[in-house]
C-alpha cells in the first residue's frame, strides 16, 4: 500500500531465502516501473501471491522472467487489476509446482501479450477460475492450447470478459 511510491529499483536485491512474496507491492496504486535483477536467486520462493495486485498503473516489470519459479505453489492473483500492463515476459518461469493461478491475470484490461505461456507446466494446476477474466485485449489464447488440465477442480469464469470472438482451449469446458 505504497501509495506514492511510483518506481523502484531492485536490481540490487537477493533473496536466497525468503520463502514468501505475498502482496509485496500489493496496493502501490501510483506505482508504474520495477526493475529487478537479472538471475535473481529466488530458489527458496513458493508464495507470489497478489505480488503486484492493485498496482493499476504498474507498465514496466524489468527482469521479472528471471525469478526462479520453480518452488512456487502460489500465483494466484499476482497481477490482479494491473491495468496499464500491456505485456508480461514470464518466458523464463518454470510452474511445474503451481496449484493456484485462479485470478492471476483479472482485470488486466490493457494487456495483449504474455510471453512463455505455451511452456508452462500445469500438471499440478487446481484452480485457474478467473484467470483471465476482463482480459480484452489478449487478441490469441493459442499459447495455453496445449496445457495439461486434468488436476483443475475450477475453471469458472476463466475468460469472462474476454473477447468473445477469440478461440478458447479445447479443454476448456465452455468451449465444447
Amino acid at each position: 500500500d505504497c501509495k506514492n511510491l511510483k518506481e523502484i529499483d531492485l536490481s540490487e536485491l537477493d533473496i536466497p531465502k525468503v520463502k514468501y512474496l505475498t502482496g509485496m507491492f500489493k496496493g502501490c496504486q501510483s506505482l508504474e516501473s520495477i526493475t529487478f535483477k537479472n538471475n535473481i536467486n529466488s530458489n527458496e520462493v513458493t508464495k507470489m501471491d497478489y505480488m503486484f495486485a492493485e498496482c493499476q498503473k504498474l507498465k514496466n516489470l524489468n527482469g521479472l522472467s528471471s525469478f526462479n519459479t520453480g518452488n512456487v505453489k502460489f500465483m494466484n492473483n499476482m497481477f490482479q487489476n494491473c491495468s496499464s500492463l500491456k505485456g508480461l515476459d514470464l518466458s523464463k518461469w518454470n510452474t511445474e509446482k503451481v496449484l493456484y493461478m485462479n485470478c492471476m491475470f483479472q482485470n488486466c484490461s490493457n494487456l495483449e501479450k504474455i510471453e512463455g505461456l505455451s511452456k508452462w507446466n500445469t500438471k499440478e494446476v487446481i484452480f485457474m477460475n478467473d484467470m483471465f477474466q476482463n482480459c480484452r485485449n489478449i487478441k490469441t489464447f493459442a499459447d495455453i492450447f496445449e496445457w495439461e488440465t486434468n488436476n483443475i477442480q475450477s475453471f469458472n469464469k476463466m475468460f469472462d470478459g474476454c473477447n468473445k470472438e477469440i478461440e478458447k482451449p479445447k479443454w476448456y469446458p465452455e468451449s465444447q
